[in-house]
């Protein structure tokens, strides 16, 4: 019993310093993200070993959170992070602004667009779906587990289109 206490205690430090160096490791990274695009804060952790990435200006929701190595993202629209307009021109548009924004959060997550694993998309007008896949397909080349949801409306009217999805973080 004392024995396999000790192994437990060793293994729990070891994941300790290395949530240390991961965690010293996403700050550069998400230092040098914010200076590319200053829309989101810098991940901030929570507890239990979670990491918040809270939006700027703040929301009533995070953007997003990290737990151990894996990303899941709030649902994003074509809205400029920055000011919250919705991008003009329709469903390609938005759709490409929408995974611009999931880039974007990714990385200040540790994360990238290859390695999302799950990805679910709410459409306001199904007949968008076309255009949609094929801006997917720039974004995401490779076939993943995918939902594609026909939805009445979005949190504003003028939103056509909102994607969430979960990622792996590499290196873990």
């Amino acid at each position: 019993m004392l024995r396999e206490s000790n192994v437990l205690s060793s293994i729990r430090d070891r994941l300790a310093r290395r949530g240390l160096l991961i965690g010293t490791a996403v700050s550069g990274v998400v230092a040098l993200a914010a200076g590319v695009r200053g829309a989101a804060a810098q991940p901030t952790p929570g507890p239990g070993g979670i990491e918040w990435l809270d939006y700027t200006p703040p929301r009533r929701y995070a953007a997003g959170a990290r737990f151990g190595n894996v990303v899941y993202l709030a649902g994003e629209t074509g809205q400029d992070l920055t000011t919250g307009k919705t991008v003009e021109g329709g469903i390609g548009p938005q759709t490409q602004l929408a995974f611009e924004n999931i880039r974007h959060n990714l990385r200040l997550l540790g994360s990238d667009l290859q390695y999302v694993f799950r990805i679910t998309t709410y459409l306001v007008n199904m007949s968008d779906i076309s255009v949609y896949a094929q801006t997917r397909a720039r974004f995401l080349p490779r076939a993943i587990p995918a939902t594609t949801v026909a939805v009445s409306a979005l949190a504003f009217p003028e939103l056509l289109i909102e994607i969430e999805v979960t990622a792996a973080v590499p290196g873990r």
